[in-house]
C-alpha cells in the first residue's frame, strides 16, 4: 500500500459534513478557494447535466479547464470522464480520467477531494470499453481499495456504489474480495 492509498482511505473515511467543518477555517488559503471555485463549477456543470443541457455543461466544463490551474482540476477531469461514457466516447473517457490521476500527483492535496475512487471506477470503465481489460482490471482494483475500508465499515458510498463495484468486478472476472 501506497502513501496515496493510506491518505486516500483516511480521507474517504471522514464524513462530508464533518469535513466541510474542518475545511472552514482554511478557506482564507488561496489554494482552498481555487479548489472552492473548481466545485462551484462542478456543481453548475452536474446541475445542466441533470436538466439535459449537457452542451452548455460540456461548454462550461472546457472553459474551466482552459483556466484553472492543472494542479486543482482533477474534478473536472473527472466530469468530463462521465460525460464521454455517457456519450458512447470510451477513448476520450479513458484519456479524460488519466488525465485527472495525473493531476492527483501533481497536488496531493487534491486527492481526498477529487473522488478518486470515483476516477479509478471511470477510468476501469472506459479501458474496458476500449477493449484493455488488464488495464481495466488495475483501475478497478484501485477503486475498490480506496472504498474497501469504508463499505466494510457501512460507510458513505451505501448500497448503489456497492453494486456498482460488484457489476464492474463481474464484467472483469475478477475474483470475489474478502
Amino acid at each position: 500500500m501506497d502513501w496515496a492509498d493510506i491518505i486516500s482511505r483516511f480521507v474517504v473515511a471522514i464524513p462530508k459534513p464533518v469535513g466541510r467543518a474542518l475545511m472552514l477555517p482554511l478557506r482564507v488559503l488561496p489554494s482552498f478557494r481555487k479548489v472552492e471555485r473548481v466545485f462551484r463549477v462542478i456543481d453548475e456543470v452536474s446541475e445542466l447535466e441533470r436538466c439535459g443541457k449537457f452542451d452548455a455543461a460540456e461548454q462550461m466544463r472546457e472553459q474551466a479547464l482552459r483556466l484553472t490551474e492543472s494542479g486543482f482540476s482533477a474534478p473536472l477531469w473527472r466530469s468530463k470522464g462521465f460525460d464521454r461514457l455517457r456519450r458512447n466516447m470510451p477513448d476520450e473517457a479513458l484519456a479524460a480520467f488519466e488525465q485527472g490521476i495525473a493531476q492527483l500527483e501533481k497536488l496531493p492535496m487534491m486527492y481526498g477531494v477529487s473522488e478518486p475512487h470515483e476516477l479509478y471506477y471511470g477510468a476501469a470503465l472506459a479501458a474496458l470499453g476500449v477493449g484493455e481489460r488488464e488495464r481495466a482490471k488495475g483501475y478497478y482494483r484501485r477503486s475498490a481499495n480506496l472504498t474497501a475500508g469504508t463499505l466494510r465499515r457501512g460507510g458513505n458510498y451505501g448500497r448503489w456504489w456497492e453494486e456498482q463495484l460488484e457489476n464492474l468486478r463481474r464484467r472483469l472476472g475478477e475474483r470475489t474480495r474478502v
